[in-house]
């Protein structure tokens, strides 16, 4: 295997990164995931997005940053559900 990732800060509130996984043997793309994070004065913002391969969809995730009030979110996920039914 040949992982590899890649982080970037995009201005002061945006970051962005992403990560894939290299089969050397077979000599193909195994896995890949794209992640967004932004800011949003007291709240955050992540996006998750696997196009493909055994965990293929997407992780919408709108919360407080707070520790105290980590309850209070909005979380979307959409994709192949896995084979544990989450």
């Amino acid at each position: 295997w040949l992982d590899m990732g890649l982080k970037l800060a995009l201005g002061p509130d945006w970051k962005v990164g992403y990560r894939a996984r290299f089969n050397m043997l077979d000599q193909e793309l195994v896995s890949h995931d794209l992640r967004l994070y932004r800011q949003l004065h007291c709240w955050e913002f992540i996006f998750n997005w696997t196009p493909g391969g055994l965990g293929r969809g997407f992780f919408l995730s709108i919360n407080v940053r707070d520790p105290d009030l980590k309850d209070i979110k909005y979380e979307s996920r959409g994709g192949i559900q896995s084979i544990f039914g989450r």
